[in-house]
């Protein structure tokens, strides 16, 4: 068991922080991960997400990663007759089987050339549909494959389903109307039609055919139908379904789910009746659900926006994947302690500097968020706003749609709203999101970010900065040979991030280069007058005259983070696929001063049982201060002392609630900073 759920990232972590400057601390979501797929077996779940299979022992609470070697998009799960089968999607070397509820794998041999797009399992049989409709069986657990005859149609298979020791197929109807569903009871050597009887004639696709007991049921794309006769006959099921809504259905127990795409929202109904009710509650309607599965009292769906959970008895569903690394910071902000992280599919806010987080719902992808004082606005589709640092949250209605339309980065110039799309046009609002104009912008151009400053409005573009004193009515432009990536206000001072410097302005018209002494920078943030840049981590106090370098893991800081925030308390670091870091910000200053131990203090016994001491060489005064941190391998910040002078020279600290393992101790004072190791037995 131990060896077979080993995080996947647990050795790159370990060479990270495997050094006397580490100092950073890993934060656990929740993060909005695209889960496709959910299996709960004994004590163990299983979930497949966009970075492989994560695997949690308590109920979803927490997550970690199992060490299959089969990562990637599109991941999903089958279970049946005690077979758990993991694949990932356009994976031709063959999927992994688990005959134990998960504890051990065994990869499964390929299908050959086209990969398995389902896999069905019934009464001992595994059935694969692949890649171009070919049909495949296995009854030795996928030691070896049969290729199955296929159903009368020259289309291609686009659902299977297995109940009762037979295989439904549906193929492609392509315009050619309901018909081409078949079954066979002999593993594809014959083959029979599935009647149509009660279903509406014309050109329609069968998207879904699930087999129930004696319930067969078929999505048609806007119609469910089901047959209690074995397919014989047919009758609709959608009542309460909303209408024009692509649908996919989904039974656990004695309850049917219908997950409607383009906001539709999700549905129930018992399978004895055709009467849907919602239980949107607290569910992300952007994103249609892609598997739902009970546990107990539980119920989870899996969708783009993450893994989510309710109690079956009273819906309000809430996101269960706390440990999951989330796919893509885009971007981090705060408020005193109160901390706002944007990811791919959506963002979330942590009120004690990032120890918890909470997840807004929104499943949309969340690109930046522009603070005024204690309003909050996120950039994510139609855009987000709050008065009241993030408790509470109301649309301000960008007109986003399907093609490039969401809102990517905001600014407010006065009482107007300014938003960006990811096509490049700014369109503003003076009535607080009601609606919207495109701005126009002479000369034109692609806007790519944007801040203000008072009334006047600043954009960044492949073209240098533009600059508007009326509201947009005429344009000036500056570093015109410049593309610019970022605009931030900070103090009262503009700052501009190109693809290769940091520039700085405190007027607007006259930039100056900070000579950032790193190359190509992704991200920049700014607290009172320090600045930090990645990659490679730079910090400068007086505006670029000096730099100094941020201790940090070569893996994943040498080429990242792609966002940052300083607060009063912690820097904060965010990447592409990875999960977020923190740093105590008063570490930042010292470490530019950093000296050797033996120069301050020493530590015994090492290794130690119960009590370290910490020695040092002098006395340390009432008029010092001094700060200790202990931290493990993983850069978590495990017990910290602070002293305001003490006459003596040793402290010692209780290690026996540590584990077996490498420690380490960081002492600043004075402005400088020390690091020990110790060994803990």
């Amino acid at each position: 068991m131990k060896n077979n759920l080993t995080l996947k990232l647990i050795a790159v972590y370990f060479l990270c922080f495997h050094s006397a400057n580490a100092q950073w601390q890993v934060l656990n979501g929740p993060y909005g991960v695209e889960t496709t797929s959910s299996v709960f077996l004994d004590s163990l779940c299983f979930s497949g997400t966009i970075n492989g299979l994560a695997v949690s022992n308590d109920s979803g609470a927490n997550w970690s990663y199992l060490n299959t070697g089969i990562n990637g998009t599109q991941s999903k799960l089958e279970f049946n007759d005690g077979k758990l089968i993991y694949d990932r999607f356009f994976n031709t070397t063959g999927g992994i089987i688990s005959l134990d509820s998960g504890r051990t794998w065994n990869t499964m041999t390929s299908l050959g050339a086209f990969p398995p797009v389902k896999y069905a399992i019934e009464a001992g049989t595994i059935y694969a549909w692949c890649e171009y409709g070919f049909l495949f069986y296995s009854i030795d657990n996928g030691v070896s494959w049969n290729a199955m005859y296929q159903p009368p149609s020259t289309n291609n298979t686009n659902c299977i389903t297995a109940d009762n020791n037979r295989l439904y197929v549906s193929k492609s109807s392509f315009g050619t109307g309901i018909g081409n569903m078949y079954f066979t009871d002999d593993l594809g050597a014959t083959w029979d039609s599935l009647p149509t009887s009660g279903m509406a004639s014309g050109s329609r696709e069968v998207y879904q055919l699930i087999a129930n007991g004696n319930q067969l049921y078929v999505v048609d794309h806007f119609e469910i139908y089901k047959s209690t006769d074995g397919g014989i006959s047919w009758s609709l099921f959608t009542n309460g379904l909303p209408s024009n809504h692509s649908t996919r259905i989904f039974i656990c127990n004695d309850k049917i789910y219908a997950s409607l795409d383009n906001g539709g929202g999700l549905f129930q109904s018992d399978t004895s009746s055709a009467i849907f009710i919602s239980i949107n509650m607290g569910m992300p309607l952007e994103n249609p659900i892609s598997h739902m599965t009970q546990k107990n009292n539980k119920l989870y769906a899996s969708s783009a926006a993450g893994l989510f959970s309710t109690d079956i008895s009273s819906i309000n569903w809430e996101l269960s994947q706390n440990g999951i690394p989330f796919y893509s910071c885009n971007s981090i902000e705060a408020i005193d302690s109160t901390i706002f992280v944007g990811t791919y599919k959506g963002f979330h806010v942590s009120y004690n500097n990032g120890d918890n987080f909470t997840s807004i719902p929104l499943g949309e992808t969340t690109s930046n968020f522009y603070l005024e004082g204690s309003d909050v606005y996120a950039c994510g589709a139609r855009g987000l706003a709050s008065s009241d640092s993030g408790q509470t949250w109301t649309s301000i209605n960008f007109p986003y749609g399907y093609y490039n339309q969401n809102l990517t980065d905001f600014c407010k110039s006065g009482n107007n709203y300014l938003g960006l799309n990811q096509d490049g046009l700014v369109k503003y609002s003076a009535n607080s999101g009601n609606t919207w104009t495109t701005l126009t912008i002479t000369p034109s151009t692609s806007v790519i970010c944007m801040t203000s400053k008072g009334s006047e409005i600043f954009l960044g573009t492949s073209n240098g900065i533009y600059r508007s004193t009326n509201n947009g009515s005429s344009w000036t432009v500056y570093q015109s040979s410049l593309t610019v990536l970022k605009l931030k206000l900070v103090n009262n001072v503009l700052y501009a991030m190109t693809s290769s410097a940091l520039y700085y302005s405190s007027n607007g018209s006259t930039w100056q280069n900070t000579n950032y002494p790193g190359s190509s920078p992704i991200s920049f943030t700014v607290k009172n007058n320090v600045i930090v840049v990645s990659p490679g981590l730079f910090y400068t106090n007086n505006f670029g005259a000096n730099w100094y370098s941020i201790s940090a893991p070569t893996v994943p800081f040498q080429t990242g983070p792609r966002a940052l925030c300083l607060t009063n308390d912690y820097l904060f670091a965010g990447f592409y696929n990875d999960t977020i870091y923190r740093l105590p910000s008063n570490l930042i200053t010292a470490t530019s001063e950093i000296i050797s131990q033996e120069s301050l203090f020493t530590i015994s016994p090492n290794p130690v049982s119960s009590e370290l001491n910490i020695s040092f060489k002098n006395i340390i005064s009432n008029s010092q201060s001094m700060e200790i941190y202990i931290s493990d391998y993983l850069g978590r910040v495990l017990l910290t002392k602070f002293l305001l002078g003490t006459n003596e020279n040793r402290v010692s600290i209780n290690t026996q609630v540590f584990s077996s393992g490498v420690y380490y101790v960081s002492v600043l004072i004075g402005g400088k900073r020390v690091v020990g190791r110790f060994v803990k037995e």
